[in-house]
């Protein structure tokens, strides 16, 4: 029996409608925008939801939960600040719009799931 199980995760982003589309055409995810400004993107499985909240500090520190992808490519990320490239596997670590990182992890074969996983780095 799993300790724990994935429910949601909330990214927290100074303009949530840009950082959800972001998410959401990056993942292949559902994007529903709020009237409040906040956004919400669901994917393909129950519970699979990321909800972007608009906060009015902007990151400050290395983020200790991450998300993994999986990619047939590195193509979709060119634009992006490349932060490192590095491990025992190979996968590429990027900043998101608003400097939040996350690795990408390229395959052969195109991926069924994007999401490869929720990463949580101890202190």
């Amino acid at each position: 029996m799993a300790l724990v199980t994935y429910q949601a995760l909330c990214i927290d982003a100074l303009d949530a409608s840009l950082m959800g589309e972001f998410w959401a055409k990056t993942l292949g995810y559902e994007l529903e925008k709020h009237d409040d400004g906040d956004s919400v993107i669901r994917g393909p499985g129950v519970g699979e939801e990321i909800w972007i909240n608009t906060v009015a500090e902007p990151k400050s520190v290395w983020h200790r939960v991450h998300l993994d992808l999986r990619q047939d490519s590195l193509q979709p990320f060119g634009e992006l600040e490349q932060v490192s490239k590095t491990g025992e596997f190979t996968w590429t670590t990027y900043r998101d719009p608003e400097g939040g990182e996350f690795c990408v992890f390229t395959y052969d074969e195109p991926p069924e799931h994007r999401l490869k996983d929720v990463v949580i780095q101890a202190p």
